[in-house]
């Protein structure tokens, strides 16, 4: 199954989860994210890559870039009765302290799309600290 995480203008990140007859080996899968204000009304995100293979077991592992002008965002499902993970949420990620999702549900479904929020706080240099909201969807493939 492939996860794409789509949103109008926005990268995402995603997941493959691949099923093989050997056990599979468990593997941090790195998934770096910049948020970066470059003015009153422009934020540019990155989510880099924006399409993750997995392995059953592998950990997801989310890091906040430390050029990014927030300290911390969170990512928390818009259901969670309808979500990829078993990991309490919300999910918090600081550029010092990465997030680690280690439990995908066995009930992931091909074609249905997981909605999440990404919310951070942002400044653009001498600017007033802004709240900013994402709203993109993981969708297996």
């Amino acid at each position: 199954m492939r996860v794409l995480v789509l949103a109008a203008s926005l990268s995402g990140l995603g997941a493959l989860l691949a099923t093989h007859n050997a056990p599979p080996s468990r593997q941090t899968r790195p998934v770096l994210i910049n948020v970066t204000c470059a003015g009153p009304d422009v934020v540019n995100i990155l989510i880099n890559p924006w399409s993750r293979d997995l392995n059953e077991g592998d950990v997801v592992e989310l890091s906040l870039n430390a050029n990014a002008n927030t300290e911390q965002l969170t990512l928390e499902p818009k259901d969670p009765n309808d979500w990829l993970f078993d990991d309490p949420f919300p999910y918090a990620v600081s550029k010092a302290t990465p997030k680690q999702l280690t439990q995908l549900k066995g009930t992931v479904q091909k074609g249905h799309a997981y909605g999440y929020t990404l919310t951070a706080t942002c400044k653009a240099g001498d600017g007033p600290a802004k709240k900013i909201v994402i709203d993109p969807d993981m969708v297996v493939h």
